[in-house]
């Protein structure tokens, strides 16, 4: 028995007599016991450490893969998306001045056929 289990029998003895002092005196030290194995078993232990911190740096290298990835295919949609833009602006500019030529040969064979 532990100091505080002696001075719980001895307090309870002189109310309830011996037997009924030692049995509740069981009795509380058996529930106080499962209810500190019942927490023991939520504490972290080394080994359950060593293990959260590997799924951590698993977690992380899995991670910083799928951001260089994403960083590659961020980087190859620019390019193509520049191509695109730039063949935009030729085409555009090709249309402008095809238009612009169009209009002029329009206008010298509106002035000599029409003589305006």
């Amino acid at each position: 028995m532990s100091i505080s289990e002696i001075s719980l029998y001895k307090a309870l003895k002189q109310k309830l007599g011996d037997d009924a002092a030692a049995e509740l005196v069981e009795f509380v030290a058996n529930e106080v016991r499962t209810e500190i194995d019942n927490k023991t078993s939520l504490f972290l232990t080394k080994a359950d450490k060593i293990e959260l911190i590997e799924k951590m740096n698993n977690d992380k290298i899995e991670l910083l893969a799928k951001l260089n990835n994403l960083h590659e295919k961020i980087g190859n949609d620019k390019v193509e998306l520049i191509d695109r833009i730039n063949k935009s602006k030729t085409e555009t500019i090709i249309w402008i001045v095809g238009i612009g030529v169009l209009q002029f040969i329009l206008t010298l064979l509106t002035k000599l056929f029409f003589n305006v």
